[in-house]
């Protein structure tokens, strides 16, 4: 953060003490006589210590955005994953409708 006041450094302990943590160090929004971090990327570091992060500027506005290039992850491919759906019938949309009245 540019900016310390109490307010956040009582924001980063929060954020720290679950082990996130900022990667932006620069300004994202650039205005006149003021450069404001306004937007931040919080990251856990231990288990993401490879990584690349640097502003986009497209010069159409004061506010840039922020791109974060995450290095070395391993995906699972074995991923149980679990699949539901919903029928959608005149009878379901009818039930449906008559849960929300409730």
């Amino acid at each position: 953060m540019l900016c310390t006041t109490v307010f956040s450094y009582k924001y980063i302990s929060l954020l720290t003490s679950y082990n996130l943590n900022s990667v932006i160090d620069f300004p994202t929004r650039i205005h006149n006589t003021s450069n404001t971090l306004i937007d931040n990327i919080f990251i856990n570091k231990i288990t993401n210590a490879n990584y690349s992060v640097y502003p986009l500027i497209d010069g159409l506005s004061d506010h840039d955005a922020q791109a974060l290039r995450l290095f070395d992850i391993i995906v699972p491919t074995d991923r149980n994953e679990l699949y539901s759906y919903k029928e959608i019938s005149t009878q379901s949309l009818n039930e449906f409708q008559a849960n929300l009245s409730y």
